[in-house]
């Protein structure tokens, strides 16, 4: 469609993607369109064509995320609490279209997320990642996460798998946040 100012579609808005708790459905369906790197990573302890047990076990974390996009998910991130610690291990997997979620889900872990994880009195957060993944390291790296360890013989191959971890008073000194509610 034509007007005196050019087409319509010059004028709309770009999409924004938006943060929202993850529901099952949100994580199946991501579960269903892993991207490459998030397909290598979780086949490393999981059957990645068990959509369901995917999603169930983001869907039962304490922390889970998901960004939409278009009216779609594309990334679901969060933590679950490690049984009888103060730490968490954090994760994250997405669609082809994750990227267009990347700046915002960043801004969120690092305003709303990592500051609700250290109320709650978490000391420590723990990332495993496939040591091909370098986009993930990269991204840890930026939100504070440094290499910790390489642990070896994971999953039904063997894999070696990457440790990174954060401590919240690595996280505190980059973020000054009141950790006594």
């Amino acid at each position: 469609m034509q007007n005196s100012f050019g087409t319509l579609a010059q004028f709309e808005l770009p999409l924004m993607p938006c943060i929202d708790d993850a529901n099952y459905d949100d994580l199946r369906a991501l579960a269903m369109n892993l991207r490459p790197e998030d397909r290598l990573e979780l086949s490393v302890t999981r059957n990645v064509d068990d959509w369901s047990g995917l999603a169930w076990a983001g869907a039962y974390s304490k922390w889970r995320k998901v960004a939409i996009w278009d009216r779609r998910p594309v990334f679901a991130f969060g933590a679950n609490e490690i049984e009888n610690q103060p730490r968490v291990q954090v994760w994250g997997f997405g669609s082809l279209d994750a990227v267009h979620a990347l700046k915002p889900v960043t801004r969120y872990i690092r305003k709303f997320m990592i500051p609700e994880i250290l109320r709650s009195g978490v000391i420590e957060a723990q990332a495993v990642s496939h040591p091909a993944n370098a986009t993930s390291h990269r991204w840890l790296e930026f939100l504070g996460f440094r290499l910790k360890a390489t642990i070896t013989g994971i999953g039904p191959r063997k894999e070696d798998m990457l440790l990174f971890a954060v401590s919240a008073d690595d996280l505190a000194g980059r973020h000054p946040i009141p950790i006594a509610a």
